[in-house]
């Protein structure tokens, strides 16, 4: 038996909706960021359902299901790296895009604190 943890259910799987999104924000403005980070294809989906212009910045996708949904939405993948995780990812990014401002959107709770390391890493 596989259990899936997950807002949706698939077949074969026993759907277990324990992880629920909710959008905390009720607009977004993109006025000023020059690239969009994305660490799920749901903060894709609440960014399209928020304001529907974040398609016109290049994107960030951590992970290949991200990059797939930010391309299905019609936004452009401007990069994903090889890493996913922690301080390796955030690395790979401070180094290629130090000098670009980026608006990353989360959830609210996260794993890695990347808002800290990117931070320490700029000054």
């Amino acid at each position: 038996m596989i259990y899936l943890l997950s807002p949706n259910a698939k077949e074969g799987c026993l759907h277990l909706p324990m992880i629920v999104f909710s959008i905390v924000k009720q607009n977004l403005t993109f006025e000023g960021y020059e690239l969009l980070m994305f660490t799920s294809k749901q903060a894709v989906i609440s960014a399209e359902r928020l304001n529907p212009k974040w398609k016109d910045i290049p994107c960030l996708a951590i992970g290949s299901a991200t990059a797939k949904q930010i391309e299905t939405l019609g936004g452009t993948v401007a990069y994903q790296p090889k890493s996913f995780y922690g301080e390796a990812l955030n690395q790979d990014i401070v180094t290629k895009f130090k000098e670009k401002k980026i608006l990353y959107l989360r959830p609210k709770q996260v794993s890695f604190d990347s808002k800290g390391f990117f931070r320490k890493r700029r000054h």
